[in-house]
């Protein structure tokens, strides 16, 4: 089987879980498109009983899109802690690391100004 030739990075391989929330929206529209087709078209219906099926069918496709809001707010919140911890955060590789960086957060604990921790001695780990 042939290989096809990379035309550059897939967009749609980053943020599956994205798409399928825009997809929702997607479906939610056209449900609520349809329904409100469905309510206006039926003459069966008293002007009334229609007004009253439309804001069930608006209620119900607020309620389904405020849903797929907070999947996506939360999903934004996620990828924001996740980006500033990888640019901003301590990636803590070893062991060793990890203690330096436990022993370097308890250092810095012990000043509660900037003036003490530059008058602070420097402690290089030495034992006198």
């Amino acid at each position: 089987m042939a290989r096809r030739p990379s035309h550059g990075p897939r967009s749609d391989h980053r943020r599956p879980a994205r798409l399928s929330t825009v997809a929702q929206a997607e479906g939610i529209l056209a449900g609520y498109t349809s329904t409100v087709a469905q309510i206006s078209g039926d003459d069966r219906l008293t002007p009334e009983a229609k007004a009253v099926d439309l804001a069930k069918a608006h209620t119900k496709a607020q309620t389904d899109l405020s849903g797929v809001r907070a999947t996506v707010e939360q999903q934004e919140a996620e990828t924001v802690e996740r980006l500033a911890s990888s640019v901003f955060g301590n990636p803590a590789s070893t062991g060793a690391d990890v203690i330096a960086a436990r022993d370097a957060d308890d250092r810095a604990a012990r000043y509660h100004s900037r003036g003490g921790a530059t008058r602070a001695e420097p402690d290089r780990g030495e034992r006198r």
